[in-house]
């Protein structure tokens, strides 16, 4: 319910933003900046609009169009309210402060959602419109935020997570994807014995995507598939894969991780941070 404070989420393993986080206990805030308090009344908020991207080519020789490819764009949200002071010249500072918070670029937009877990957009205020022009009205003012969202996806501040002790070559299992937006999945292979391992793969079987890295695979290793950050690393140093990033649909995804060699046993978590379209 809008100008209500509700009891704000912490952040747990696996947030985007490491550095600093700033935090609200309001139900919408932007970089930490609450704005859903008595002087900041946020009466309306869109975060559900989405463009989404065809590219088509026509039909060689015949009818309609091919679908080429097919991706998210865009993404803006938008708040409408009214700035509430005790005096004309406490409204001036609110409005000061107010387009001052809004004014940085690519900063965490949060929001507590209806079961109480936090949401995150990463986006700049691309308009900041505050109406002070009522001359009946010295101590309030209306205003319109809209935020462009560059990556154009909420997601959670945790990631959802799995670990397994693994010993055998070939081994399948299920990785969830709480969100409706395509999952960007990282497996972590913490390496405790090998031998003549030559290559490992992760496919998912639900899409048909997979990876490949052609490496000796030694004892004591750390091989990390990241599909968040488009790289494989092995010890910290990125190395040369073939094929795709695998990602996610949303629900359950069956996925294989097959190593070419004698033997190899190894400690795995995959996890997958939910998005939202």
């Amino acid at each position: 319910m809008y100008n209500t404070q509700l009891f704000n989420v912490g952040l747990y393993n696996g947030n985007f933003n490491l550095g600093g986080v700033l935090t609200s206990s309001e139900d919408i805030s932007f970089n930490g900046y609450g704005l859903q308090n008595s002087n900041i009344i946020t009466s309306d908020i869109n975060i559900e609009d989405i463009e989404r991207d065809f590219q088509t080519v026509p039909v060689p020789n015949g009818h309609g169009q091919i679908l080429n490819s097919d991706f998210w764009r865009s993404k803006q949200i938008r708040i409408k309210g009214t700035l509430v002071a005790a005096t004309r010249a406490e409204l001036e500072t609110l409005i000061f402060n107010f387009k001052k918070e809004l004014a940085v670029q690519e900063k965490n937009f949060d929001r507590i959602m209806g079961d109480g877990t936090k949401r995150r957009w990463i986006c700049s205020a691309t308009t900041i419109d505050v109406d002070a022009s009522q001359h009946y009205a010295i101590t309030r003012a209306t205003f319109n935020v809209v935020f462009d969202v560059l990556v154009p996806f909420g997601q959670k501040t945790a990631y959802t997570s799995s670990s397994f002790s693994v010993s055998d070559l070939i081994f399948s299992e299920i990785l969830e994807n709480e969100g409706n937006a395509p999952g960007s999945p990282v497996w972590i292979l913490v390496i405790t014995a090998a031998t003549a391992v030559t290559a490992v793969n992760i496919t998912n079987n639900t899409t048909g995507q997979e990876i490949e890295i052609t490496e000796s695979i030694t004892s004591s290793g750390v091989l990390i598939f990241d599909s968040e950050n488009k790289e494989v690393s092995l010890n910290g140093t990125e190395i040369d894969f073939d094929g795709q990033f695998p990602t996610l649909n949303p629900e359950g995804n069956s996925y294989t991780i097959t190593v070419t060699g004698t033997s190899m046993t190894y400690e795995l978590t995959a996890k997958n941070l939910p998005k939202f379209l």
